[in-house]
């Protein structure tokens, strides 16, 4: 198999692991806080019947009071919205350019305040502004946490806007990806697809470790790729690969079976439609796919002691015995990894004997698996 992407040297990856795992591990928490509460105020205002301009001097009145009893600064403008009132003629160095009126307004269920009432209550506000400030409304009393160079501690975000939260809250799931992918080996598809809850750990047997497994949910487009595969002569193995190749060759009687005239070229929207009820089965994992047709037949179920459930369970997955599971070209460096690691363990001095027997077999499975993909592999001649 040829890789065409190089790797990363590193000292290109080195420092971005070193960055991916400081805003997953150490803010992570923090950012996980602060979309639950995006989440919630967002909800919240969407139940909001919403006025259009706040006309009573009283009760803009005590929501300034609120503010300077309790030192809060007023909320402060996205930087967007600065410039919209630019554009429209606000002058650069009005006291109240930045005052973000309509979340200030929240409590009270209107949207921005009436022309009349603001030029009446513009002193108060002014005041108030010259008091506590304008400042983003997220992130106002951070958490402190140790800085990723000198363990210094400090707050761990400044003052966040909406647009700020949302733009964190993206960078933190795009480190997620890439330490994820540097760990797991996924490819950039797999990491989309993995959903809430697609982290399996199984049981630590005694040894006071675990094993942390990420399940991808069912993709349409790896089963036209192993499909293509098939076409190529890189069959599938492990124990359902007979039940996937009869699935495979009904697809390409079907295909073939047209009526004279000039060829056609098949497109990956044909094999995808053919395959539709397959790929509708199909669980991804780093070491395997899942064809979970029949849960009566799924191993981790009878392991498990689950008469039915609507997935398998990943954490107790043995593909090498599971009549649903098929080994194919993409699993190679996972099983190619497992067997290097393997190998390393047994010839450690440090590993009790009895732990090495149960190593020994799981080494032996790991080798003849890989022995398999790399036989149906040549058949490609």
């Amino acid at each position: 198999m040829v890789i065409k992407t190089e790797p990363l040297d590193d000292e290109m990856l080195r420092p971005l692991l070193t960055a991916c795992l400081h805003l997953v591990d150490v803010l992570g928490p923090h950012i996980v806080d602060l979309w639950t509460e995006l989440q919630a105020e967002r909800e919240a205002r969407r139940k909001v019947e919403w006025s259009r301009n706040l006309r009573d001097a009283d009760k803009l009145a005590a929501l300034v009071d609120a503010h300077l009893r309790t030192g809060q600064p007023l909320p402060r403008l996205e930087d967007s919205q600065v410039t919209k009132r630019l554009r429209s003629g606000w002058n650069p160095k009005d006291p109240l350019l930045d005052a973000n009126f309509q979340h200030l307004l929240r409590p009270t269920g209107h949207r921005d305040i009436g022309k009349a009432l603001l030029i009446q209550a513009r002193p108060l506000l002014e005041e108030a502004v010259a008091e506590v400030g304008t400042e983003y409304v997220w992130c106002r009393k951070p958490a402190e946490v140790p800085r990723a160079d000198t363990g210094e501690m400090i707050p761990w975000s400044l003052p966040l806007s909406n647009k700020g939260a949302d733009a964190l809250i993206r960078v933190a799931g795009h480190a997620c990806k890439v330490a994820t992918s540097a760990l797991t080996g996924m490819r950039s598809s797999e990491l989309m697809e993995l959903t809430v809850g697609c982290r399996r750990t199984d049981d630590a047997d005694g040894t006071g470790l675990a094993r942390h497994r990420l399940v991808s949910k069912v993709v349409k487009g790896r089963t036209v790729e192993a499909y293509r595969q098939f076409e190529q002569g890189q069959l599938p193995v492990g124990p359902g690969a007979d039940a996937l190749l009869a699935a495979f060759r009904a697809v390409e009687d079907e295909l073939t079976d047209h009526e004279p005239g000039p060829a056609k070229v098949v497109t990956d929207r044909q094999i995808e439609l053919l395959l539709k009820k397959k790929a509708s089965v199909l669980h991804l994992s780093a070491a395997n796919y899942c064809w979970f047709e029949d849960p009566a037949k799924a191993l981790c179920l009878k392991l498990a002691g689950a008469k039915s459930t609507a997935a398998p369970l990943a954490g107790l997955c043995d593909s090498s015995r599971c009549p649903q599971a098929t080994h194919h070209l993409v699993h190679r460096s996972v099983w190619h990894a497992a067997a290097n690691n393997g190998a390393v363990l047994l010839a450690s001095p440090r590993i009790p004997a009895g732990e090495k027997e149960r190593m020994r077999a799981e080494h032996e499975r790991s080798m003849r698996v890989l022995q398999e993909i790399d036989k149906a592999a040549g058949k490609a001649g």
